[in-house]
């Protein structure tokens, strides 16, 4: 439809031109081949979106200042026509655009209290069935040092690195709700500490090198408190080793924070959608 606009649009130009150069004394046949054109274009089930893509309205706000005021005339009731189609879609849209926020808003708070129903099932579930408290059946023993948990290196920075590690992956335990609990207890923190601190250094050498501040973004997220979501994700096998070489910080974030970063790109692009494509319709309806 884009295409035909345009060329129709192309003739109905061209017409008004030829019109133009004949003046009074003639020019009578151009001036109706364009207003053919004209008509033809008036009945064009035309969007803001078309509008803006083919620039149209920017060349026909030029034939309401041709010489012939028929031209004239009816390339000025073709732009008001066109005006309030954008117009009347902006409103819709807002209107829509509210609506889909509202929904939004309640979505995202739904899915927000499902996150902080998770972790507040994990901290009201202190003991098991036989009276046992998680704590003690999944933690490493105190009396037993972390360093002596996890496969040595004799590398001082690296054997830092996979007890950080170990200890952040440790807590998935005490964080897991009951449907993934097995699951978490199958997993051993010491084995996937070690592939994945294998796998940091294979690509980017010793965590105090030229890729320090990788290593600190995914320690700092793999052990911030309010991220249990990101911690998990290595431990049961969502994210390999491999594929945090490559995460953004937006990816590390816990399920929540992503939730809300969502939110603000839709609405900014939302109101990117409303406002601009409106706004620089009705700008070449109005200066050409």
């Amino acid at each position: 439809m884009e295409a035909e606009l345009v060329e129709v649009f192309r003739l109905a130009s061209k017409a008004a031109d030829a019109a133009a150069v004949n003046g009074k004394g003639g020019g009578a046949d151009e001036e109706g081949r364009c207003i053919d054109a004209l008509q033809r274009l008036k009945s064009f089930p035309v969007t803001t979106q078309v509008l803006v893509s083919t620039q149209v309205g920017k060349g026909l706000r030029r034939l309401t200042k041709h010489p012939r005021k028929k031209i004239q005339a009816f390339a000025s009731d073709l732009i008001q026509q066109w005006k309030q189609i954008v117009m009347e879609e902006s409103k819709g849209c807002k209107r829509n655009a509210s609506v889909d926020n509202h929904e939004c808003a309640k979505t995202g708070e739904n899915k927000v209290e499902n996150s902080s129903s998770f972790q507040s099932e994990a901290k009201k579930r202190k003991t098991e069935p036989n009276g046992t408290p998680d704590s003690e059946k999944l933690s490493p023993n105190p009396a037993q040092p972390v360093s002596a948990m996890v496969a040595k290196y004799d590398d001082l920075m690296r054997d830092r690195a996979r007890e950080l590690l170990f200890e952040a992956l440790s807590r998935v335990s005490g964080e897991a709700s009951n449907d993934i609990i097995d699951e978490v207890n199958a997993c051993d923190p010491s084995s996937i500490a070690v592939s994945v601190e294998s796998t940091l250094f294979q690509n980017w050498g010793c965590m105090n090198g030229t890729h320090k501040m990788k290593y600190r973004s995914i320690m700092f997220n793999i052990k911030d408190p309010n991220n249990p979501d990101f911690r998990r994700k290595p431990l049961l096998g969502h994210v390999e080793p491999e594929r945090l070489l490559n995460m953004t910080t937006e990816e590390m974030a816990s399920n929540e924070r992503q939730l809300r970063n969502q939110q603000i790109q839709e609405r900014a692009l939302s109101r990117c959608e409303l406002g601009t494509a409106p706004e620089a319709m009705m700008d070449q309806l109005n200066r050409g």
